[in-house]
């Protein structure tokens, strides 16, 4: 076991799993993945933007919110194809486009809860 460091910014990486539908098979989903690099949130700031959150009325305030905070976690990604192949680096640019389909975002915000939940992965 390594002991607790303490530093300014604690970045890591967790698995992502995006299931988004199979465009040959009605009402099936493909899975893939990918891991993602957040960025730990102090807690005075978590607090806040759950606090922010609370306060919102409409679905598309709290969809602006959503993003806001994928966007303030997210710090990069691997294992994320381009449509021509390769790999396609993490943008600001790459990112909004991800981010405009809900797989990717429902994935994604999944993934970042369940890391600052402690809930590890499990596999077989």
């Amino acid at each position: 076991m390594a002991n607790f460091r303490l530093v300014e910014t604690y970045l890591y990486w967790w698995p992502v799993t995006v299931h988004i539908p199979d465009p040959t098979n009605a009402g099936q989903t493909i899975e893939q993945t990918f891991e993602m690099q957040f960025e730990a949130m102090p807690i005075e700031e978590a607090e806040k933007l759950d606090r922010d959150f609370q306060e919102l009325t409409t679905a598309e305030e709290r969809s602006a919110h959503e993003h806001g905070l994928l966007k303030r976690v997210s710090k990069s990604w691997r294992g994320v194809e381009a449509a021509d192949g390769g790999n396609e680096p993490f943008t600001s640019e790459a990112f909004a486009k991800a981010i405009r389909f809900p797989w990717f975002r429902i994935a994604t915000y999944r993934a970042y809860a369940r890391s600052i939940s402690g809930e590890a992965r499990t596999g077989n």
